[in-house]
């Protein structure tokens, strides 16, 4: 597990560390957010079928990311992000959690539609997450799982070339969070994000070198 997160860090500090040069045009910017979660649960038992959800619980969420891809119209997004999802118990019986944790770093990679106007930019992002464990009160909880993501955001360019945003994600499970024996656990989440993005100059505005015209 600590060699895959490695392997993950190493690939963002690429990224972060080829973005620093105008040239390198593939690389558009990168930033951090921070948020709140609301997650719940669905405990589906197949012996007898029975299924309960449990209630919201709230959360923090947090993210590096960089954005690629030079078009007008699409970008992609490759985050890591940490995540505090979980449930709350409706009818908590003594000696039993009466909230259920379920924190994750994921490694998400989003296909993001947008249109520049003048003041604002408008989006669409959507694409899957790879969630690794890091801890939770629910034994025996999958280490890695695959979840789905999709959402609407506003990017406002009034700061250029700092672009703040806020954003909304609906965050599904793809895979089962938790699946033993008679037990299968399902995650839904909702992120309310803010962040911060540096998106560089467009390479028209991207100085020369030395003695190179520009045609």
């Amino acid at each position: 597990m600590i060699l895959r997160f490695n392997k993950i860090i190493t690939v963002l500090f690429l990224f972060f560390a080829l973005s620093n040069t105008c040239y390198a045009q593939f690389i558009k910017g990168f930033g951090a957010t921070l948020g709140a979660t609301f997650s719940t649960q669905k405990w589906l038992y197949s012996n007898p079928e029975l299924s309960f959800k449990k209630k919201y619980k709230p959360g923090l969420n947090g993210s590096a990311f960089v954005e690629y891809i030079d078009h007008k119209y699409y970008r992609m997004i490759t985050e890591l992000q940490y995540n505090m999802k979980g449930a709350k118990e409706p009818n908590p019986l003594p000696f039993f959690p009466s909230k259920y944790k379920a924190n994750y770093i994921s490694f998400n990679n989003f296909f993001k539609i947008r249109q520049e106007l003048y003041t604002v930019t408008p989006y669409a992002l959507a694409g899957p997450r790879v969630e690794f464990l890091l801890n939770s009160n629910i034994p025996q909880m999958r280490a890695v799982h695959v979840t789905a993501s999709a959402g609407l955001g506003m990017e406002f360019l009034f700061a250029r070339p700092w672009i703040f945003f806020a954003e909304v994600q609906y965050n599904p499970d793809a895979m089962k969070a938790y699946r033993i024996k008679d037990l299968r656990i399902r995650q839904n989440a909702w992120e309310i994000r803010v962040g911060v993005k540096y998106e560089h100059k467009k390479k028209s505005d991207c100085p020369h070198p030395k003695g190179q015209k520009n045609f």
